[in-house]
């Protein structure tokens, strides 16, 4: 059985002890997806603490059958166990004490109208939340420094409970994105470069400004559909502004990762986002008003490219897309094609395409130009780092 892993002492910052025949307790807990993607989260509000359902073995249950009155009994929730993701391990070394957990993921089939709490989860201030994972883990990460003692639990305990949910957590997210590339790069990618997922989408678009203001104005009373469109943000943004958004993308990650995205920030205008290659798109011709892209055409062949927009172009009025210059600095997915904007001319020309307009923009922030030129004065001069064609047909 797969262990994901094991907390002790050191984990909180403390020196290790050693433990001498520890009670040891057995429980289960894990995972409850719900039908729209969201996960539950016990958060007991007294605490400032958050959770995943879960807990200790009652009357010789077995595993499974303690998973899912345990879920039953804090979300009012009956549940199909999906599959068991392994077990881990909490070494309370202050306390002589040893926790192992057995985890599962499940799917709710029957919600019930209330939970059966205990006092101590009531006196607590325990209730369930509805979430998606991406947010869930954010929260619990917060709540190991922002956690309160109460008079059933100290600060030690709640600690260990938090940093053994993150892990779980983290450890489910990853087995999710074993078998995509963009989704495990993009979340590597935020990690490294921001504070957190809201901070990447409000700083991205604000980035991306001339290139929203582009789609902005070719767009008419027909839908846009962007064509790659990797985490949604760009088509989910375009909804706050009252445009029809439709989203491609041929990983089943990105899409659902749009989905859920765009139900967060403008349930009101949903993206209609769905899985598919743009070498064929399944619209009628001009069908759009616009297709874009961002980070798309860099990674095909000139002949590729040429396709690529003349199927655009099939489907939509105009096509605008962005593309790296031989300035910019990070490379994602390792195929990417740094060409001059006089390449970028040529290949378009053998396309059905005419440009209509030329512009470009940076992907760093102000502040972190500024660091770059002081740490290499020379790029004080650097050129753009984005070139941005909007094309029409011939």
């Amino acid at each position: 059985m797969k262990t994901i892993g094991i907390i002790t002492n050191e984990d909180l910052g403390l020196s290790q002890k050693e433990m001498n025949k520890p009670k040891t307790r057995i429980s289960a807990r894990g995972i409850v997806l719900r039908e729209d993607g969201k996960i539950a989260v016990f958060y007991k509000s007294k605490k400032r603490e958050y959770k995943l359902p879960g807990g200790g073995i009652e009357n010789n249950e077995s595993i499974r059958d303690c998973f899912i009155r345990e879920v039953l009994e804090e979300t009012g929730c009956s549940v199909n166990i999906i599959r068991k993701l392994g077990m881990i391990e909490e070494n309370r070394e202050n306390d002589n004490f040893k926790q192992i957990s057995h985890v599962f993921e499940a799917k709710v089939i029957n919600k019930q109208k209330k939970t059966n709490l205990t006092k101590k989860e009531k006196d607590e201030g325990g209730k369930v939340l509805w979430m998606y994972p991406e947010k869930a883990l954010i929260l619990i990460n917060k709540s190991i420094n922002k956690v309160k003692a109460s008079k059933y639990e100290n600060l030690y305990h709640s600690r260990f409970i938090i940093l053994r949910d993150k892990k779980i957590l983290e450890y489910y997210l990853n087995s999710l994105n074993n078998d995509t590339k963009w989704n495990g790069l993009y979340n590597k990618y935020i990690d490294e470069d921001y504070k957190n997922w809201q901070d990447y989408f409000k700083i991205k678009m604000s980035l991306k400004k001339k290139f929203i203001d582009l789609v902005i104005k070719y767009s008419n009373n027909k839908p846009v559909l962007e064509c790659g469109c990797g985490t949604g943000k760009t088509a989910v943004y375009l909804t706050t502004l009252n445009i029809k958004s439709y989203a491609m993308d041929k990983e089943k990650d990105m899409v659902e990762r749009t989905k859920r995205l765009s139900e967060e920030v403008n349930p009101k205008n949903i993206v209609k986002a769905f899985l598919g290659d743009i070498k064929s798109i399944p619209y009628e011709d001009k069908y759009f008003s616009v297709t874009h892209s961002s980070g798309v055409m860099e990674h095909y062949s000139d002949n590729d490219i040429i396709n690529l927009i003349n199927e655009q172009l099939r489907v939509s009025d105009y096509c605008i897309f962005s593309v790296p210059s031989s300035y910019f600095e990070k490379k994602m997915l390792g195929n990417e094609r740094f060409l001059s904007k006089k390449e970028w001319r040529n290949i378009i020309t053998k396309s059905n395409g005419r440009i209509i307009k030329e512009t470009g923009y940076h992907y760093k922030t102000f502040g972190k130009r500024i660091l770059d030129i002081l740490k290499k004065p020379k790029k004080v001069f650097k050129p753009i780092a984005l070139y941005v064609f909007v094309l029409k047909e011939k």
